[in-house]
Parts: structure tokens; sequence; C-alpha cells
């Protein structure tokens, strides 16, 4: 940078360099990249540099120069290149001035503004001839539009360079420019005169030829009555059509109002079975904050209940000297006093319930889940009524059956608690139900007995297993009628649970220490009874073992007895009960007697 500021005369101080080369490197970075050591430029960018700025000077001179030779006044000259068509031996020279090719073509500004000037009177009389007038007038009538070279593309040029050509390029605002300008005017809207066509403020489409119509024959009767059946015939089909609309849609219609009137009485259906149904929900609501109340003091009874039973049996097996011994006055005395005191109990659970729809099931609880059944059977169905009306009685059940003895049957109907003598079908709930569920089978309404009975009997009986005296033929015999008539309705799980409780009251008897000959025998028949139940195979060996034990331990005993009527009578009784295919040996031995 140096070197050239001497070079072209323009020395600059060291400082004012260095101080403008900190600022370029604050502003746009090191230029190491570009050349050199990155301090200053190299060399050969420098000589590259002052070579290229030497063109431009040129160049810009050259043109300057140019400009100024056209705009000084000139005597005209003739180009001085040399045309093809100019050479000789083409045989063409002859027809070189039909061809135009004597033509030479002058070069500057002065020469194509008198060209141009040239021109224009030409086109002039030519329009005169075509329209029949002189062609005398202005010169300025018409503008001759001058064709501009095609545009180079751009060659970099220096600042000086640029400069000169955008003056060049400013337009010239004198009189000849102002005069082409017109003259083009002229002309064009001469041209458009010619070709007819009128001038106005802005250019019209060409005008277009209208296409001549196609001459039609002329109608005939028979053609116009064709022609008029064919529309009568139309307009009968498009009538047909519409008919046929009409009454679609009138059809239509017809079924949308029935389908209203079905949506609006299932609508009045719908609100009518929301209020029943809350008000169902609202009364099972309230049974159920009544059974959450009441249930602890039924649980109690149950169990004062099951308590008396079991101290009865105990008494009995500690009085114990024959088949059926009976109670002493003391013993009678103390059960009657407790027995009466949960008659009291039983009756304290409902004394504060005044209302009817509470105390009894048949008020108000059967008679809605009825009505859901008559009402809403699909409802009614699918969320199983008549299982949920088996869910709600079986506290009713519980309570009614409550003191229930079903195992003593005495001759001294003191000394039995309570309850139907005929079992079951005596209980009122059992009646109830049955007329419930009729020939019904909806909503599970034909699994609802034996649900009670799973439920409630079951339990119930399988607790009165503990006080059940397998020496007394009277408990023998109820028990075993009860047990009958659960089997009927109680599936298989529940019955083999309730069998496996009075096997094990009979394997309890059997092990007492009774040394009573009849006592024995009689025990030895009471398990024979109850054979016919234990015959299936998941409880046959254990109670095999327990009838065994029993006919063992008997048998004992008669060998040890004198033979007496008595006993000799026993034992044929023991072998009448006897199934012939269960313990055949032992079996054999006691048919000596």
């Amino acid at each position: 940078m140096e070197v050239g500021y001497a070079q072209r005369g323009n020395p600059a101080p060291r400082v004012a360099f260095d101080t403008m080369w900190q600022r370029l490197q604050e502003r746009y970075g090191s230029q190491s990249a570009h050349g050199g050591d990155g301090s200053r430029v190299g060399t050969d960018a420098i000589a590259l540099s002052k070579k290229r700025r030497a063109q431009m000077r040129m160049r810009a001179d050259a043109l300057a120069k140019s400009a100024a030779d056209e705009d000084a006044p000139s005597t005209p000259h003739e180009s001085g290149l040399v045309r093809e068509e100019d050479e000789g031996g083409h045989g063409e020279e002859e027809y070189a001035e039909y061809t135009g090719a004597t033509e030479r073509i002058p070069l500057g500004r002065e020469a194509e503004r008198k060209r141009a000037v040239l021109r224009r009177q030409q086109i002039r009389s030519m329009i005169a001839s075509t329209q029949g007038g002189n062609d005398d007038g202005d010169e300025d009538d018409i503008a001759i539009v001058v064709r501009q070279p095609r545009a180079q593309a751009p060659v970099p040029v220096s600042a000086e360079t640029l400069i000169h050509d955008e003056q060049e390029a400013l337009p010239d605002h004198g009189d000849g420019d102002d005069d082409d300008r017109e003259a083009q005017d002229a002309w064009e809207r001469a041209q458009m005169r010619r070709m007819d066509v009128d001038m106005g403020d802005q250019l019209e489409a060409p005008p277009v030829a209208t296409r001549i119509p196609l001459v039609s024959a002329q109608p005939t009767p028979r053609s116009c009555l064709a022609r008029l059946e064919a529309l009568r015939a139309q307009w009968e089909h498009e009538a047909v059509e519409r008919n046929d609309a009409v009454r679609t849609m009138e059809q239509e219609l017809g079924e949308v109002q029935e389908e209203e009137r079905a949506l609006q009485s299932e609508i009045v259906e719908l609100e009518a079975k929301s209020v029943w149904l809350t008000d169902m929900n609202a009364f099972t609501d309230a049974l159920a904050s009544f059974f959450d109340t009441k249930t602890p003091l039924l649980e109690a009874l149950e169990h004062n209940v099951q308590a008396l039973l079991i101290d009865r049996s105990v008494t009995r097996r500690r009085l114990r000297t024959e088949a059926d011994a009976w109670l002493s006055d003391a013993d009678k005395k103390q059960f009657l006093e407790g027995a009466a005191q949960l008659r009291k109990e039983h009756a304290l659970v409902m004394s504060d319930v005044e209302n009817d729809a509470f105390r009894d099931p048949a008020v108000e609880l059967v008679p809605r889940f009825e009505a859901w059944r008559t009402r809403y059977l699909g409802d009614y169905d699918k969320a199983w009524g008549g299982l949920a009306l088996a869910n709600a009685w079986e506290w009713y059940a519980r309570y009614e059956i409550a003191l229930w003895d079903p195992l003593w049957r005495a001759a001294d109907d003191d000394l039995c608690l309570g309850g139907p003598v005929d079992g079951i079908p005596g209980f009122a709930w059992e009646h109830a139900m049955s007329a419930y569920v009729g020939e019904s089978n909806a909503g599970g309404d034909n699994e609802m007995l034996a649900t009670m009975l799973t439920r409630v009997v079951v339990p119930r009986l399988e607790a009165l297993a503990q006080a059940y005296d397998a020496y007394s033929a009277m408990e023998t015999t109820a028990a075993l009628q009860v047990v009958e008539q659960v089997s009927y309705v109680v599936e298989k799980t529940p019955m083999r649970s309730l069998l496996s409780a009075y096997r094990d009251a009979l394997d309890r008897a059997v092990r007492e220490p009774v040394s009573h000959v009849l006592a024995r025998l009689a025990l030895v028949q009471h398990v024979l009874l109850w054979c016919t139940y234990y015959d299936d195979a998941w409880d046959y060996h254990a109670y095999e073992n327990v009838a065994r034990q029993a006919v063992t331990s008997a048998w004992s005993a008669v060998q040890q007895a004198p033979r007496m009527d008595d006993i000799v009578k026993a034992v044929r009784e023991v072998c009448c009960v006897w199934p012939t295919s269960f313990l055949p040996s032992e079996r054999q031995v006691y048919s000596v007697y």
C-alpha cells in the first residue's frame, strides 16, 4: 500500500496509514488468508490491481474520444467495412440495385438521423400513394423507430467508466427526441388506419366475423304433431316422476312422524321409568339401612339359640343311661327358662319397627319386585332381579328360622324350642317365594329357592349338627327328613359341606364311652340310615370308617352281654336297615342273629 501511494504521486504519512489499517482490521478482521504475511497486501495482488486500473482508464478514454467525434460536425463518410455481398466473383453484381447490395450503412449519430429522416419521407410517400393523397407534409408527422443494438453482457468497469456510461445513457431532451416520439406515434396511427381500425384512447380488439346461421327447413303439420306428442310424453313422464316423488316423500314423512310419535312415547315411558327406578332405589337404600341396624341383633339371637340347643344335647349325653333318655326336671326347667328368654329376644328385634313395609316383606318388598318384573322385564332379566330379591329376602328368612329346632320332636312339646313340624315347607317365606317364582325363569327366579336354602338353611343345619344326638332315634329321623328336603334343591358343594358336618357328629357319637348294648345297637342303626347320602366317592371312605368303628364297637358289646330278646330284636332291626353291598363281612357276622 505504501508503494502504491508513492507510485501514484500521493504519499501518505505512515501514521495515517497505520490508523486506517487498524480500523480495517477491527471492522473486517484479519486478511492473512488473502496473501502475503497477513500484515500487508502481496506484491502480485498490487501489480494485478494496477494493471486493471490502467485498462479501465484506457477504455474510458477511448469511449470519451468516440463520443466527442460523433458530437463534432464532420462530413459524411462511408464505412470502410466490406460486406460479403460486395466481394467480386459471385455473379450477383447485376442484381445489386434490386437487392440493395449497393447500399452503404452510414455510422455515427448524424448519419443515423439523416437516414431516419429519409426513411420517414419514404413511408409518408407510400402512405400518401395508398390513400390517394400527396406525400407533402411535415417530415415530422411519422416517427421512425430506431432499432437499438442487442444488450451485451455487463463488463466490469471502473468507477470512472461507470460514471461515463451513465452520462452517455441519459436521454437527450432536445427537439430531436420529441420529434422522434411524435413521428413514432404518427406512424402507428397511420398503420392502424390502413388496417381500418378506429383509434380511441386505447387499442381495441379486431372485429370477429359473424357466423352465418344455417337455414332450417320449414316445419310440417306431421313434424309439429310428432314434436307435440314427444313433448306430451315427456311431460307425462315428468308428471309420473313428480307424483312418485311426492308419494315417496309423503311416505317418508309419515314414517318420520310415526318415529317422532314413538320417540315421544318412549321419552314419556323413560321419564316414568326414571321416576319409578328412583323411588325403587330410595326404598332399597332405606331397606339396606334397616338391615345394617338389625343384623347385629339377629346374629346375637342366633348365637344364643345355638348355645341353648348344644347345652341340651350335652346334658342328655351326660345323663344317658339308655337310648332315649329324657332330661331331668331341673334340666327341663332350665331349658324352658332359656327358651322363654330367646322368644323375648326374638320379639325385641322387631319391637321398634312401626312401618309394615319393613316388618313384612310381603307388604312392599315383594310387590315392588313383582311390578319391576311386570313393567320392565328386560331390565329385570338383565339385572337378575330374582336373585336380588332373594338377597333382600334373606334377612327375613333368617329371622323366621332363628328359633327353629328341627331335630327335637318329643312328645312333650315344651322341650321343642320352636319351628314347624313338617320342616322347610312350613315356613311363611317358603310359601311366599314359591308363589312369587311360579313358572318364571326371568332374572334368576328359578334359582331363588336354591339360593335361599344355600345361604340360610344350610348354614343353620350345619350349626345344629353340633347339637345332634346320634343315639336319639327321634333326632336322627328329623335330621334325615330335613337333609332330604334340602338335597332336592341345593347343589353338590353346599350339600357336601352339610353332610360332612353330620358325619363329624356321627364320629363324635361313636367315640363316646357308652357301654349299654342297646344304645350301641341303636347308634349302629342310626349310622347305617345315613348311608344313602354317603354313596358318593368324595366322602365314602370317611363315612365307611365311622360306620365300621360303630359296628365293631357294638358287636363287642353284644358278645359280652347275655343273649336276651331285646338284644336279638335290636340286632335284627340293624340288619333290616343294613345295605347289602355296604360292609358285607360285618353284615354277615350280624346275620347270625
